[in-house]
């Protein structure tokens, strides 16, 4: 999303931009999320002031994504907020002048290029151990099968080799 300087009214400009799908295709891919049900949408403001670019908004939105636990399909809801700030290139500020909740960007004078921000907001929105449910059961590790649908009767034995040494230990 390529917004232009120069096309940013004093009073702002709000944006509701529906993320398009090679977007959500960079940010989601390797999170085995369903690309076809997944959706989102930035709603943004942008301000302008003294050559910097102020944005404000938030992305949200959708995806499908299995659960860490048993695979199955979970719905989950995407909220980001976004915080940034635009200076020139030139103008860019030192590490320790940066506000600690707002990121900082920089532009060329002409555009700002939104892309990368909105990829990235959306990779950390997504959660990292999505669940089914607070209390899913998972997979057995000896037949596979759904222990949310069913109990097996597998017995579940792990041993570690490296831990057979302590076995003869006496306290």
């Amino acid at each position: 999303m390529l917004i232009k300087i120069r096309e940013i009214p004093e009073s702002g400009l709000e944006l509701v931009q529906p993320l398009g799908r090679s977007l959500l295709h960079d940010a989601l891919t390797g999170l085995d999320a369903d690309l076809e049900r997944s959706r989102g949408e930035a709603k943004l403001v942008l301000t302008k002031s003294d050559g910097n670019v102020f944005l404000d908004g938030k992305i949200v939105g959708e995806t499908w994504v299995p659960c860490v636990r048993c695979l199955a399909e979970v719905k989950t809801a995407i909220e980001a907020p976004l915080r940034m700030v635009f200076t020139p290139e030139d103008e860019a500020p030192e590490d320790d002048e940066a506000e600690e909740d707002v990121e900082h960007g920089t532009h060329d004078g002409v555009a700002i290029e939104l892309d990368d921000v909105l990829r990235e907001a959306l990779i950390l929105a997504v959660p990292l151990n999505p669940l089914c449910r607070p209390e899913c059961k998972g997979l057995c590790p000896v037949c596979g099968g759904d222990r949310n649908a069913r109990d097996c009767a597998c017995a579940v034995k792990f041993e570690d080799p490296r831990l057979a040494p302590l076995k003869g230990l006496k306290l």
